[in-house]
């Protein structure tokens, strides 16, 4: 799979980098910059690969406003007590991880890239 500098996601231009950083991230998707950044310490190719969907569907959902209203429903709960605001964003991460495994292995299975 290709890794661009930058992609287009409805229109967006989303800036790609692999940079170094802290040891406990893979990748990380800035809303407020439209930058998806991969960290420069994956060896493995299908990890980098699989880091790079992911981010993207974190760009995806922040550009259709998913995450947003995710968060707020969470929040929500949250503040009823029955899940705590850690909870919350590790459903969310779940939930990303979940769809970015199985859009890479679609990807791949098919041969798309």
């Amino acid at each position: 799979m290709n890794i661009p500098s930058q992609l287009k996601i409805l229109g967006r231009v989303i800036g790609v980098s692999i940079i170094s950083m802290p040891s406990e991230y893979l990748g990380e998707y800035s809303p407020d910059d439209m930058t998806i950044k991969l960290s420069s310490a994956i060896t493995d190719r299908p990890v980098l690969e699989e880091t790079f969907i992911h981010e993207i569907v974190h760009a995806i959902n922040d550009i259709v406003g998913f995450e947003l209203k995710l968060q707020n429903v969470l929040e929500e709960v949250a503040d009823d007590g029955e899940v705590q605001g850690d909870e919350a964003f590790n459903l969310e991460e779940e939930k990303t991880d979940m769809f970015s495994k199985v859009l890479y292995a679609t990807i791949i299975d098919n041969k798309l890239f």
